[in-house]
């Protein structure tokens, strides 16, 4: 009776372990530079949305102001407004003012683009929005602070939600409790040089925890 031979197991060469070695360690930088390429990527993120909030910020800061100056100059100082052909444009207490009519014939004289008062119909203004005329002919008060409530709410908004929370990333807001490599590990930036008070059991002094 034949006994069939089995087949010996292959035994891998050196060459093929060093290749095996060597795709092995490819496969880890690998693995490391896209760890790298991703936290990269979510830092630029962060800093992309950090610029936006400040510009809008900065936008919302300015327009608050300007609107508040605007609003004490129509109130302290007579009515100012721009006169044209079709028109005027202004403010005056505390409303901003715009007026619009026909324009003359052809052929005839017109009104030249002046800087002037506003006349003594506009002297008793009220604070609050109206609309007389139609589409040829009329008028329109917006009062300022219909727009300058909205604006400052958002100003104040947005600086309330830059201020830096306790162990939180000051960039992107991360909670860092209990971080202890030094960095965020959301965006990368470092972390603060000193944390709060961190979450779990006290240490006693002497190096136990907990009661005797």
């Amino acid at each position: 009776m034949q006994t069939r031979a089995e087949p010996l197991a292959a035994v891998p060469s050196e060459g093929t372990i060093a290749r095996t070695g060597r795709a092995a360690e490819t496969s880890s930088v690998d693995r490391r530079i896209t760890r790298t390429d991703s936290t990269e990527d979510r830092t630029a993120a962060v800093f992309r949305r950090s610029r936006r909030r400040r510009w809008a910020r900065s936008v919302c800061t300015g327009a608050s102001a300007a609107l508040a100056a605007l609003y004490l100059r129509s109130v302290v100082r007579p009515g100012v407004a721009l006169y044209t052909a079709a028109g005027y444009g202004g403010v005056a207490e505390g409303l901003v003012v715009v007026a619009w009519w026909p324009l003359p014939p052809r052929g005839c004289a017109r009104m030249p683009v002046q800087l002037g008062q506003f006349g003594f119909h506009e002297q008793r203004l009220r604070w609050w929005f109206d609309a007389v005329g139609n589409a040829s002919s009329g008028r329109v008060h917006v009062p300022i602070w219909a727009m300058l409530v909205p604006v400052a709410a958002l100003t104040a908004w947005l600086w309330r939600r830059e201020r830096p929370r306790p162990n939180h990333c000051c960039l992107c807001g991360y909670n860092l409790t209990g971080n202890t490599t030094g960095r965020c590990p959301e965006c990368g930036s470092p972390c603060p040089d000193e944390l709060g008070p961190q979450t779990g059991p006290s240490t006693a002094p002497g190096g136990s925890s907990g009661g005797d």
